[in-house]
């Protein structure tokens, strides 16, 4: 489908050793109903075919460029260099093994077309998922159902900071967005929690409740997901993680906190006091659930609040 306007949308695509899905995965992108102008692909490294296979697109199709690190740097950094690089005023991110449906890019630049005739900018759009296994085959038909994500239609910073569920191999931001959001910031671990955090506080968060992409679910992924999906992260008195807990995320946090007033700093407040925190974590459990920070149906505080309350019997231990 052909595109009003100028404006160019690139797609980043960080790939290491990912040769047994990528071709899937290049063809969906290149499938697009939507017209896009640059495919820019960092890879990290690969060691099994993954860039002999980018080589050989990119000498189909003048829209690829490609980036070599050697040695690798890790996924984030490659992240970080691709939204660095990417020349288009919008940019998509993807996975080197999901498989895209062919009116991803179309659906998520209507959102973001009527987002910004409503004067918006700064803008995140992102989707649910369904799962696919290593022979492309249906696990469910909704991420957000398999992880009880609930995204609020308004702004939730506290959502977005406990909860997080932006999935980065669905999103697409503007230009503004991406301003605002790099470089990372020193000790961060995730990308795409990060760039839904700063489209809450800064910005402005579209989430599409469709299934736009084809999240694929493998023993190689990389994602602490997977090993969820699989089961290994489904009892809480084998793995007695506290709830909504990852200790990554305190230094990016700490440094927005000047730039952030009122009801944004009083919830960055909370959450950061809960991350800090070594024991007792059972006293700020009022504040997490009045802060949107385990936000949820009933059954599910309750059980976030027992999770913790257990934890602050037991002691740093269940850390």
């Amino acid at each position: 489908m052909a595109r009003e306007g100028r404006e160019k949308i690139s797609i980043v695509l960080a790939t290491c050793n990912g040769a047994p899905f990528l071709r899937g995965q290049l063809d969906s992108l290149l499938s697009q109903t939507l017209l896009f102008d640059e495919l820019l692909i960092g890879d990290d490294d690969s060691r099994d075919g993954t860039w002999d296979i980018l080589k050989e697109y990119a000498r189909n199709d003048g829209r690829i460029r490609l980036i070599r690190h050697a040695p690798a740097r890790g996924f984030l950094k490659n992240f970080e260099t691709l939204l660095t690089e990417a020349s288009g005023d919008y940019v998509a991110l993807c996975d080197q093994d999901d498989l895209w449906m062919p009116q991803k890019l179309e659906r998520q630049m209507e959102a973001m077309r009527r987002a910004e005739a409503e004067g918006k900018r700064g803008i995140l759009v992102h989707s649910d998922l369904s799962l696919i296994d290593e022979a492309d085959r249906p696990i469910t038909s909704s991420y957000f159902a398999r992880r009880g994500y609930r995204f609020p239609g308004e702004r939730s910073v506290g959502v977005l900071l406990g909860q997080g569920g932006v999935m980065g191999n669905t999103v697409l931001t503007d230009r503004t967005l991406l301003e605002r959001a790099l470089p990372f910031p020193p000790g961060l671990r995730y990308h795409d929690w990060w760039l839904g955090v700063v489209a809450e506080l800064f910005g402005t968060r579209i989430t599409l409740q469709e299934s736009l992409v084809a999240y694929r679910i493998h023993t190689a992924n990389v994602s602490a997901k997977s090993r969820w999906l699989s089961g290994e992260m489904r009892y809480p008195w084998r793995h007695r993680w506290l709830p909504r807990r990852d200790e990554g995320r305190y230094r990016p946090l700490r440094a927005l906190l000047g730039e952030v007033s009122g009801e944004d700093r009083e919830t960055l407040v909370r959450y950061l006091a809960y991350l800090r925190a070594r024991r007792g974590w059972i006293r700020h459990y009022p504040g997490l659930v009045r802060q949107g920070l385990l936000d949820g149906p009933l059954h599910d505080r309750l059980r976030w609040g027992t999770r913790i309350a257990v934890a602050t019997f037991l002691g740093a231990g269940t850390q």
